[in-house]
């Protein structure tokens, strides 16, 4: 069974924080309809900016510099969904951002989790030392 997903990359200046006419510059990375913003820590002049087009105008080294990184940063975020896509996992807005972060998946199941306890504990807890469950109660023997 295939899974279709709708996978869009919007730059945008955040203008609430502007200062001096300069923006901070901002990734949106959009799945199925969920958004994830992703600051880039770069400031534009709002006034250079094209909204249309999600770049930088003019033809300057400025410009030329920013659009391409623009580019890089848009062929990473590619790069994160298709490496989700291909290992058949969760794909959402959120989980590219961490990847395209480089936080990496933190997730574990609870397998996981109780191999890890038995590995790094086994000398810690001695024989004995944790109760063992007691046999149930029969109810009938209290009437």
């Amino acid at each position: 069974m295939q899974t279709i997903h709708t996978f869009s990359v919007l730059f945008w200046l955040k203008l609430a924080n502007k200062k001096d006419s300069k923006a901070p510059l901002y990734a949106r990375v959009t799945v199925n309809g969920r958004r994830a913003e992703i600051s880039l820590k770069r400031k534009v002049t709002v006034s250079e900016w094209d909204v249309s087009k999600n770049r930088l105008k003019g033809l300057g080294s400025e410009a030329k510099q920013l659009n391409n990184y623009l580019d890089g940063v848009r062929s990473r975020l590619f790069e994160c969904y298709q490496q989700l896509k291909n290992k058949n996992k969760l794909v959402s807005s959120q989980l590219i951002k961490t990847y395209f972060l480089g936080n990496g998946e933190n997730r574990y199941s609870i397998s996981d989790i109780i191999e890890y306890h038995k590995e790094h504990m086994k000398d810690t807890l001695r024989w004995g030392t944790q109760k063992t469950i007691s046999p149930p109660i029969n109810i009938s023997s209290f009437f």
